[in-house]
């Protein structure tokens, strides 16, 4: 269950070496770097490593963490930046990055799925309360070293260029209750946005646009609809960004294989992306049907698993 795509916040602050070229881990940094991989070390020390990493201790207590976290929620990746830029010496939303990068361009290896290694290792709320595995359905794991450097792989973004565009999509973000804080706050975001549907207006679609423009080429789409995503939308009313996005033919899904997989109910912002993303593919296809009736994108993905409405 690796995501199309996943997302970090790297800032001075942030454990490793972190930039556009890649992440490094901290063992790299701190040049205890002996090893590659979990699978190196006897069990009870790997066990011990994803324990220190999972509850953010590696810094405290170990030099040797080869660990990198991404997320599949780029709502929870701007909430960290938030919380980093409040909370952390030497940070400030200029220098505060926002990656997205796509795991198609990586080995099928390359990332593993927290939740996976938590249950590998033994590891759940009764080891610690934190290390309840519905906290990390959104966490994605790489091991060592992960290079990002060609623009096909992955775009880094500033938060003081996104800043902007995002108070104005989610005012909530900006409130200070919730700007040094991280899991209760999305805990309230995800009570508040996504009780009821909301009609998607002119201003919401230039708003995603804006986003969606300061990363710009591949990611425009998939970031045109996370603007969208910060609040439960009625599918219906997304004609208006269907029809500026005709004509793109790569639309992404939130998980590598096309099939039906079943997002966790904790990460609800990736639903709500899953919603749209299958609605404006389904549009952009009867669009295409109605301009040539034998082709369209399903007959390029036949085991997609959706119904046409």
């Amino acid at each position: 269950m690796i995501p199309r795509y996943l997302f970090r916040a790297y800032s001075p602050g942030s454990d490793g070496i972190n930039n556009s070229m890649g992440f490094s881990c901290q063992a790299i940094s701190e040049e205890c770097n002996t090893i590659a991989s979990l699978k190196d070390l006897e069990r009870q020390d790997a066990r011990r490593m994803l324990k220190d990493h999972v509850l953010w201790a590696s810094w405290k207590v170990r030099q040797d963490d080869i660990l990198i976290s991404f997320s599949s929620s780029f709502l929870f990746t701007v909430q960290h930046c938030i919380r980093k830029i409040e909370k952390c010496y030497n940070t400030t939303k200029d220098n505060c990055f926002i990656t997205i990068l796509d795991t198609k361009c990586y080995p099928d290896d390359t990332f593993q799925w927290t939740v996976d290694l938590l249950r590998k290792y033994n590891l759940d709320e009764y080891d610690h309360r934190n290390l309840l595995h519905t906290y990390h359905e959104g966490e994605y794991l790489a091991e060592h070293e992960l290079y990002t450097s060609a623009p096909e792989q992955a775009c880094h973004v500033s938060f003081s260029s996104i800043e902007a565009s995002m108070y104005r999509i989610a005012p909530d973000l900006k409130e200070p209750q919730h700007r040094n804080n991280l899991v209760y706050a999305m805990r309230a975001f995800r009570a508040q946005w996504y009780s009821r549907p909301e009609v998607v207006s002119d201003s919401n679609i230039r708003q995603a646009l804006t986003l969606a423009s300061n990363f710009g080429g591949k990611w425009f789409l998939p970031m045109s609809v996370w603007g969208l995503a910060m609040r439960h939308r009625e599918q219906n009313s997304i004609r208006m960004l269907a029809d500026r996005l005709i004509g793109m033919d790569d639309f992404p899904f939130p998980y590598m294989y096309r099939d039906r997989t079943v997002v966790p109910a904790t990460l609800r912002e990736l639903q709500e992306w899953k919603d749209l993303m299958e609605s404006l593919f389904l549009r952009s296809e009867n669009r295409k049907r109605e301009d040539d009736p034998v082709g369209g994108l399903l007959g390029s993905f036949p085991n997609l698993g959706i119904a046409e409405n």
